[in-house]
């Protein structure tokens, strides 16, 4: 069975409607756990984390300390009771931003070293998964726990999604730009060299390496997660008027070789994933992920979860 945890009354409301038990845990709060003691646990999910696209800043105070108490002492707490508790796997979550300074051609892998900017919006996020990927590895060494941590890219999915924080702002994605100009049938202009490249992981399939990984209780370490390439910016484009334009008023696209776009990532290498616990994508085609999404926008279950239109 499954246990849900958080501090959403909507996924409570949600998730008790289909008879999955769903209590108000913070991570930052270890008393806050004690409602969980009732339950044996094979292993635990972590998504909890504090990340620059979710967090608005009104000020120049600089928020270092609350990355590294939730994704640190938070990931801490977690393994802490884990450990008492005789679970011995906890499965969370980092950011290829910590390779964010290769060039789109580079191909990363678990043991690439990192190479990411001390500077930017993402530095704090960045230092702080560095940080949790040492304290569940430390509890794996130490305490012989099968922690696995898992390195994604963007995770596309219908949720809040739609926008994000840059230095603080809230701006509209790209995606979200291109899926709103497509829905209305209007032009759309596509930034920069037509060879750029995206990483982006479906969250369905995000899941699936999720599923994969509980399956094998010997899965342990950390791994990449994502597709074997990343998707050519024309051809997600292409692939969202093909599923959200009307038929009687399919945008055009127009590359601007003129205007600079954000630039593309790395690729990761999925080969010790594949490997070590079978992990096959089922999305791993632009449209099929883009229809499935259109689907589950349509269905209404996860804008009403989430609150977003």
């Amino acid at each position: 069975g499954v246990v849900g945890t958080g501090r959403n009354i909507r996924f409570k409301e949600y998730y008790e409607s289909i008879g999955v038990p769903y209590y108000n845990v913070d991570v930052c709060d270890p008393e806050s756990f004690k409602v969980l003691d009732q339950y044996q646990f094979d292993a635990a999910v972590v998504f909890a984390t504090m990340m620059p696209s979710n967090v608005p800043k009104t000020s120049d105070d600089d928020d270092t300390p609350e990355y590294y108490k939730v994704n640190v002492l938070g990931t801490l707490n977690v393994l802490e009771y884990c450990r008492k508790h005789g679970v011995n796997k906890i499965i969370s979550f980092g950011t290829r931003f910590d390779c964010r300074l290769y060039d789109s051609k580079t191909v990363i892998t678990e043991e690439t070293p990192l190479n990411y900017s001390f500077t930017d919006d993402h530095a704090a996020f960045v230092m702080s998964n560095n940080a949790k990927w040492d304290v569940m590895r430390y509890y794996n060494e130490k305490y012989g726990m099968s922690n696995v941590y898992f390195r994604i890219p963007t995770i596309f999915g219908v949720g809040p999604h739609g926008g994000f924080h840059k230095d603080g702002v809230y701006r509209k994605s790209g995606l979200q730009i291109f899926i709103d100009k497509a829905s209305k049938g209007e032009p759309i202009e596509v930034y920069g060299d037509p060879e750029t490249q995206k990483d982006l992981l479906y969250v369905k399939d995000l899941n699936l390496g999720i599923k994969n990984a509980l399956e094998k209780p010997e899965s342990r370490g950390f791994y990449n997660i994502g597709y074997d390439v990343n998707f050519k910016l024309p051809d997600i484009v292409k692939a969202i008027v093909e599923v959200f334009s009307p038929s009687n008023a399919v945008s055009t696209i127009t590359q601007r070789l003129d205007i600079p776009n954000n630039g593309g990532f790395p690729i990761m290498d999925m080969s010790k994933l594949k490997r070590d616990i079978g992990f096959e994508p089922a999305y791993s085609d632009i449209v099929d992920i883009m229809q499935d999404y259109k689907y589950e926008l349509d269905r209404g279950l996860y804008t009403k979860l989430f609150n977003v239109q």
